[in-house]
């Protein structure tokens, strides 16, 4: 899908593509609707950078209990597997 902005409507924002973009971006990551991953698609970036582009804002991650919990499992395994190698 390609959103297109009128130049005038941007002008009048002060600012370029890459930072209407963002501005989306943030904005659908914090209500949920885009995923980390998916908004620093969206913007053409790493993870990390997205990351550092939230921390700069004051925006915390959306991380739920049940993702870290899911995240210590994970690398318990991957500990586990490596271990016995």
């Amino acid at each position: 899908m390609q959103v297109t902005i009128p130049d005038d409507l941007a002008r009048g924002l002060g600012a370029e593509e890459k930072k209407v973009l963002t501005e989306i971006a943030v904005a659908l990551y914090k209500t949920r609707r885009l995923s980390l991953a998916k908004a620093a698609r969206m913007l053409r970036v790493h993870r990390n950078t997205f990351q550092r582009i939230l921390a700069e804002r004051g925006e915390v991650l959306n991380y739920t209990r049940e993702e870290l919990d899911e995240d210590v499992r994970s690398a318990q395994d991957l500990v586990a597997r490596t271990s016995r190698s």
